[in-house]
């Protein structure tokens, strides 16, 4: 057992309340009620035979298709499931305890006809609708590139929606960046074709 010290103090004619007393009762208690560290195990009391699967750490993952994503042009705004039903990544997880949220995704997108000159695809990583992780913008430029966003969000038990989306824009001129821009058209203004392949969406579920 641990060595334990009193919280309070007390000397003559010290006005002394109930809390006073409990406090130091309360210190050796919850030594005898809880704090499984090495003080109070012994040697090797814990080991994985004595440990349930999953009971610290789950692994989720989205059984993606090997089939394409097709980015939608005609609108400005996110996306995470395309015209043929193909999902960008999303998972609903059901959990069990208070815990963590552990969130990865990749993917490569590629242009097929080339760009105006103005187009730019940006990626985001949500769960339960608030952004964790978010990529910057990627200019014509790069006609084929590849993404990796990752990020973690304390989550509480129950169930919960992780997803991954994608943005394409046009720029008013090619000289602007995103954060500039005056105006933001539609990427379908330049004739531009974007696919996203190779999707993997990851979630390590961490208990308290």
């Amino acid at each position: 057992m641990a060595i334990r010290y009193s919280i309070d103090y007390f000397e003559d004619r010290d006005v002394i309340a109930p809390v006073d007393w409990t406090e130091n009762q309360n210190e050796y208690a919850s030594e005898f009620n809880g704090y499984l560290d090495e003080d109070n195990l012994p040697t090797s009391a814990l080991n994985a035979a004595r440990i349930k699967d999953n009971a610290f750490t789950k692994l989720h993952s989205d059984p993606l298709p090997t089939s394409t994503f097709t980015v939608d042009i005609s609108t400005a705004g996110w996306q995470s499931t395309d015209s043929t039903g193909q999902r960008l990544g999303s998972l609903a997880i059901d959990a069990k305890t208070d815990g963590l949220f552990i969130c990865e995704w990749s993917g490569t997108h590629r242009y097929v006809i080339v760009p105006s000159g103005r187009e730019c695809i940006a990626y985001r990583l949500l769960v339960d609708g608030v952004t964790v992780a978010e990529s910057g913008w990627t200019s014509f430029t790069r006609p084929r590139d590849s993404v990796y966003l990752c990020g973690a969000t304390p989550v509480a038990a129950g169930l919960h929606a992780v997803e991954a989306q994608v943005r394409v824009i046009a720029l008013e001129s090619a000289l602007f960046v995103p954060a500039n821009a005056t105006t933001i058209y539609v990427a379908s203004a330049g004739g531009v074709s974007i696919y996203v392949d190779e999707r993997e969406l990851f979630v390590k579920e961490r208990s308290r």
